[in-house]
Parts: structure tokens; sequence; C-alpha cells
């Protein structure tokens, strides 16, 4: 939307969190396709629609699975759910590292932060050009204003936005030692162990905000400063559930999601009452006027905000009402900003065509999507749930024995 808006060029700062690290990672290492000529925009924006589709999670727990069964691939290969997660992402990223996010002559990049959470100091931290940064607590036990930065370039993007996107309750933390940091004791005394930002900060704008205060004391010049945040919030719908919670997983996703709702309530309220900057949200649950061409049925609006968001595929339907949805709600955004007119057409932004059903039937299938179930976990198409299912014939055919 900003790039049909004329804007993207201005954008200055990602802040990226969960889901969204993704995004920001991608888009600062493939800046210059981003806001290039039309074919390396559509080149660059469907290389992550088609790590959307991979079925992230459900690969990583087949292998989990299988590394548990055998005990060869745990041993030996270390399949754990965190490096599995990471070499996910290697398939996006390869093997660029945090320091192929600075800008060049060539290439004038935004700064990128990826950004987490310790969970054993319940501090926030992030990943960026330099490398890790978390805060310290001064003599009084309070954060200090100011990042604590190590110069660790050499991390891996992958490596940052697994540590970024580790939603608790799947996936343990990523352990940062000093061996990984390349530090002494004096420096780390203790491991940290980082995980998903969201649980801290769901709409991934402290970092931003930091910054832009930052700047400001700095009086920086008129390129670096901020005047402006855009806040994409694609927090689901939260809705009564007919749940009841006796199972461990269900109780724990769902607490963790009031938790995430909580954090992102008082963060709404907190922005809300800032008149320092322009501040513009931008809320997936949002409406649009669905005569416009190119616009999700009403209907179907109010159940976009309920599809899943677990890293298991999308399917061709949930792809194009994300990104037609998302894309309608930030072109209406920006009009009332005045930073673009009605005049604009809705683009072309869907390289995932679908087959779109009359709007109730539309609604009645997005409405299966905020449920992704254990179905997909199933997928015949790759091989390791074939060799579980090999591994659990010979163990039945042994004890019939």
């Amino acid at each position: 939307m900003l790039r049909d808006a004329g804007l993207l060029h201005r954008v200055r700062f990602v802040g990226g969190v969960s889901g969204g690290a993704i995004l920001a990672a991608h888009l600062g290492l493939a800046w210059d396709r981003y806001v290039g000529p039309d074919d390396s925009f559509d080149r660059a924006a469907a290389e992550i629609v088609q790590f959307c589709q991979r079925d992230v999670r459900n690969r990583i727990l087949r292998r989990w699975l299988l590394g548990w069964l055998t005990l060869v691939g745990r041993v030996f290969f270390k399949l754990s759910r965190v490096r599995l997660l990471i070499s996910e992402y290697e398939t996006l990223f390869g093997k660029k590292s945090l320091r192929d996010l600075n800008p060049t002559v060539e290439i004038d990049r935004p700064r990128i932060i990826l950004q987490s959470v310790v969970l054993s100091t319940g501090n926030p931290c992030s990943f960026g050009r330099s490398g890790f940064m978390w805060y310290e607590p001064d003599a009084n036990g309070h954060l200090q204003e100011r990042e604590v930065s190590k110069q660790t370039s050499h991390l891996s993007v992958a490596l940052a936005v697994a540590a970024s996107s580790a939603f608790p309750p799947l996936f343990p933390p990523l352990r940062i030692s000093r061996d990984l940091l390349h530090v002494g004791v004096n420096e780390l005394p203790h491991a940290l162990f980082v995980t998903d930002g969201g649980v801290y900060d769901n709409l991934g704008i402290e970092r931003p905000l930091w910054y832009y205060e930052a700047e400001k004391l700095k009086a920086a010049g008129p390129k670096d400063v901020l005047d402006a945040f855009l806040v994409s919030d694609a927090g689901g719908l939260f809705d009564w559930s007919l749940q009841s919670f006796n199972f461990s997983l269900p109780r724990n996703l769902r607490a963790t999601e009031i938790m995430m709702k909580r954090v992102g309530d008082l963060l709404d309220r907190w922005l809300t009452s800032r008149a320092a900057h322009t501040l513009v949200r931008i809320r997936i649950d949002a409406s649009v006027d669905d005569r416009l061409a190119g616009v999700v049925p009403a209907a179907a609006q109010r159940k976009v905000g309920r599809i899943r968001t677990d890293l298991n595929a999308f399917t061709p339907l949930e792809a194009e009402s994300l990104m037609r949805h998302g894309y309608a709600v930030a072109r209406e955004a920006l009009i009332a900003q005045g930073w673009m007119t009605a005049r604009q057409p809705i683009g072309n932004i869907c390289p995932v065509p679908a087959t779109k059903p009359e709007a109730g039937e539309w609604a009645r299938t997005l409405e299966k999507s905020s449920s992704s179930g254990v179905v997909g976990l199933f997928a015949l198409t790759d091989w390791p749930i074939w060799l579980v299912v090999l591994g659990m014939a010979l163990a039945a055919a042994i004890c019939y024995r």
C-alpha cells in the first residue's frame, strides 16, 4: 500500500515482532527490490507468499516427532523445535547475517529492528544491524533509558527472526549465550533465554518510539527524524470461547492470548494519549466499504481477523482474504490521513488467486480458519510422516510376534 501511495521510499525505521519480524527482515534484506520496478517488487513479495504456504509449523512438528521417536535425529542432528524453526527461516533468508541489514551506497535501507523479550528477566531485547540489544536495570532496579548493545552483527537473520517469533506454548526460548555472542563473562554473566516479543509488546512499537525519543535528544538531521508512525495491528478478534480448557495446550494458548490482549489494550491507551507525533493505526479487524472493486465482501471481512497465524499453511482463499482486506484497510487509513486520495484504485496485490465463492459461503469458509486443527500434521507429501508410520508399523509387528 505504501508503495502504491508513493511513500515506501520514505520509510526510515521498521520494528517487527513475532510474525511481523519475518516481514521486517525480508523487507530490509530485499529493500532494493521492494522499492525497485514492479516486476522486482512482485518477485520479492512472492517469496513471502511462498514461505507462508510452506506449512512451517507442521513441518517442524513432524520432524521433531520423528526425532523423538527414533532418538537418532534428536541425538545426532539436534532436531530441537527451535533449531528446526531456524532451519525453516533459512529457506527464506539463507545465510544472511544481521550485518546485511546495513545500508550501502547503492541501497539506502531503513533501520530494521526485530523485537523479543527475555524470559528470565522480563525485559525487552531486540536484534538489529549492530547485533543483539537489551536493557539492563540501574542501581535502583529501574530499566535504563538506553540500550546495552553488543557489536554482534555476525548473528544470522534466521536466528534473530526465530527468537522474535518463538511462540511460547509451541516453542521453547532461544538461548543467547556468551559463546554465541563471542563476549566475555563480564559482558554477559548469565545466558539469556529469549522468546516471542509479542508477549511484551504485541504491536512492535516500543523500539521505534525509543529510537524516536533518542533521535530527538540528539537533534538528528531531517533525514533521520521519524515524524509519523504506522502501527500494523494484525491481532485477531478476541471472542467468547466455548471450550472447557481441560487440556494443557489450549489452556496455555488461551492464557497467552489473554495476556497479549491486555498488553495490546494498554499500549493502545498509551499511544492514544500521546500527541508528540502522527500515529496511524491499521487494524486487520476494521471494516471497509465492500462496494469498491477488489474488496472482500462485508460478511467475510468480519471473519478475516479470526484467521489463525500460527505458521501453518494458508489456503489460497485465506491468503487472498488477508492480503486484499489488509490492503483495503491500509488504503482507508492513508486516505483518512490525507496521504493519498480516494481516486487511487485498489491494486492487484494478490499473487495467489483463489476461487472466490459468494459472500455467505466466503464467510463460512473463513469461520473455519480460526482453528488450525491437527489434520495438517499428517500431510502425506512430507517424508517424515512416512518414516513415523513405518516405525509404528514395525513396532506393532514386533510386538505382535
